[in-house]
C-alpha cells in the first residue's frame, strides 16, 4: 500500500510540473524523409510504466492477512509485570514496616519481603497468563 502511494505521489508530481528538455525536441531537418517520434517527457513515461507495472504486481488488499492487535508490553509479559509489581509491594511493605523490631540484619529482611513479593506476583502473574489465553 506504501509502494503505492508513492508511485502515485511520484506520478501527480511529474504529470503536474513542465517538462525540460535538455535540447529543442522539435528540431527536425527537412532533408529526413521520416520523422522520429521524439518524447516529450522521458521521465514521464518511465514513471508510467513503472506503476503500471507495481498496480498489476501488488497483492490485492482481502488476500493481505489482517495484522494481529498490538497488546502492550504488560499484557504480553505478565509473569515478569507480576514479578514486578510483588517486588515493588514488597519493598514498600519492608520499608513501612521498618527493620528495628527484628532479630534479622534489615538486609535480610528485604531480601525475604522483596523476594516472597516477587514470588507471589509472578504466581499470580502466571494464573493472569493462563486465565486469559
Amino acid at each position: 500500500m506504501r509502494r503505492q502511494a508513492v508511485g502515485l505521489a511520484v506520478v501527480a508530481l511529474i504529470l503536474g510540473s513542465a517538462p525540460a528538455l535538455a535540447q529543442d525536441p522539435v528540431a527536425v531537418s527537412t532533408s529526413e524523409p521520416t520523422v522520429r517520434r521524439v518524447s516529450f517527457l522521458p521521465l514521464h513515461d518511465a514513471v508510467t510504466r513503472h506503476a503500471k507495472r507495481l498496480a498489476s504486481t501488488s497483492v490485492p488488499v482481502s488476500a493481505r492477512q489482517a495484522a494481529p492487535p498490538h497488546r502492550n508490553w504488560f499484557a504480553r509479559h505478565p509473569v515478569v509485570t507480576g514479578t514486578m509489581v510483588g517486588a515493588g509491594i514488597g519493598l514498600v511493605w519492608i520499608s513501612a514496616e521498618g527493620c528495628s523490631s527484628s532479630d534479622y540484619t534489615c538486609s535480610g529482611l528485604v531480601l525475604f519481603s522483596v523476594g516472597t513479593g516477587a514470588g507471589l506476583g509472578a504466581l499470580g502473574g502466571l494464573v493472569a497468563a493462563i486465565v486469559m489465553k
